[in-house]
């Protein structure tokens, strides 16, 4: 995995700090309720962080998952890649990512408003 620096938040309340760098991770929490941490560590790899970011994105084998990918601008499946263009978000939940220079907040990634 490539370094990167990402907020994972909770609505907009930034509940970590997340930064890789030389296939190790860093994350920082800020929230106390562990509901809102997707990583139970503060110290991991990055295979660790992939592995989870990977359960917030469609799964490899869906059926038009080359459609999806080809939406989202990729040649196959990168779960960065696809976390990057959906933001990790969830219909379930309201936890989502925020990479390094974005300026988003809940209301842009939120997939439940009303339309």
């Amino acid at each position: 995995m490539k370094d990167v620096k990402f907020q994972v938040l909770w609505k907009d309340r930034i509940t970590a700090d997340v930064e890789i760098k030389n296939n190790k991770a860093h994350i920082k929490k800020y929230d106390p309720d562990p509901i809102r941490h997707l990583f139970p560590w503060e110290n991991t790899d990055a295979y660790h962080v992939a592995e989870i970011l990977e359960g917030r994105c469609w799964p490899r084998n869906r059926d038009n998952i080359n459609d999806l990918l080809h939406a989202c601008g990729l040649k196959e499946y990168d779960v960065m890649g696809i976390i990057k263009a959906t933001h990790g978000c969830m219909y379930n939940d309201e936890t989502w990512i925020r990479f390094e220079g974005e300026n988003l907040t809940y209301d842009d990634v939120n997939l439940r408003r009303d339309w």
